[in-house]
């Protein structure tokens, strides 16, 4: 921790969610960003949940228009939940190393990697 709060990489929409708050702990970080998450997306996360037989009665058009909503909201539901993997935990720890590293020699490329690349999830 610095003067600023707690600092860490972050993807831009959390980056941009976060702006410039003051946080006492990460974990009090993530839980705003997950609650912003989850305000900013709460249209999507109220989606019904579809049975293929209903989803495969859909025309074509609005079967694709559902589908992309639904891998959508699939891909908040995985944000919402990465804070509780076993792999949060070890780039946070990682993030945590390079921090408190006076010479920063711990490598940053799986930060650059992760947070840089958007995940898609695929339909069946």
């Amino acid at each position: 921790m610095n003067g600023r709060g707690v600092r860490t990489y972050s993807c831009t929409d959390c980056n941009s969610n976060l702006s410039n708050k003051y946080f006492e702990s990460f974990y009090d970080r993530c839980e705003y960003a997950n609650k912003r998450i989850a305000q900013r997306n709460r249209k999507i996360l109220n989606l019904p949940i579809w049975s293929e037989e209903d989803f495969e009665e859909l025309g074509k058009n609005i079967k694709a228009r559902l589908a992309g909503k639904l891998n959508f909201k699939a891909l908040v539901l995985e944000r919402l939940r990465w804070q509780s993997t076993n792999e949060f935990n070890e780039y946070r720890q990682e993030a945590q190393d390079y921090f408190n590293s006076k010479t920063k020699i711990i490598s940053k490329e799986w930060m650059r990697e992760y947070f840089s690349v958007v995940k898609t999830i695929q339909s069946n």
